[in-house]
């Protein structure tokens, strides 16, 4: 068996690989294969990013993210609120390996104004989708 093994991620399109195999009375033969990556970076969806008003304030945010195309790479999916890594404190839960909801649950109340959330996720073809959110607290 032999395995073409790359160690960075390739780009998207048509490829062809041959194999040529000689002996010591130099006769040669040869085999083609062809193949095809498709990639593209990961979609992200806007859930929602507000204050629920019940008896204590709890703030949250949560995202969903999908890709159809590659499988994600877990341990790449980041959150910042407000420029700070948040990700440890986050609940980030999978559907399979292609599709996942992050939910962030404020420790704190919110100062009113506006503030900002910056999702990252990958995939294990190479593509990063980054999605910048803004939200107001009144």
């Amino acid at each position: 068996m032999i395995k073409l093994v790359t160690h960075f991620p390739s780009k998207a399109g048509k490829y062809e690989v041959t194999l040529e195999i000689s002996d010591n009375s130099n006769y040669k033969t040869y085999k083609k294969w062809g193949f095809m990556i498709k990639k593209g970076n990961p979609e992200i969806t806007f859930t929602s990013a507000k204050q629920l008003n019940h008896n204590n304030s709890e703030s949250y945010f949560s995202a969903e993210f999908i890709d159809k195309n590659s499988d994600l790479v877990k341990v790449l999916t980041t959150l910042d609120i407000d420029f700070q890594d948040v990700t440890k404190e986050a609940v980030i839960s999978y559907s399979g390996n292609r599709k996942g909801t992050i939910i962030y649950k404020f420790t704190k109340s919110l100062k009113p104004g506006r503030h900002s959330a910056l999702l990252s996720v990958a995939n294990k073809s190479g593509g990063t989708a980054n999605e910048n959110f803004e939200f107001y607290v009144e």
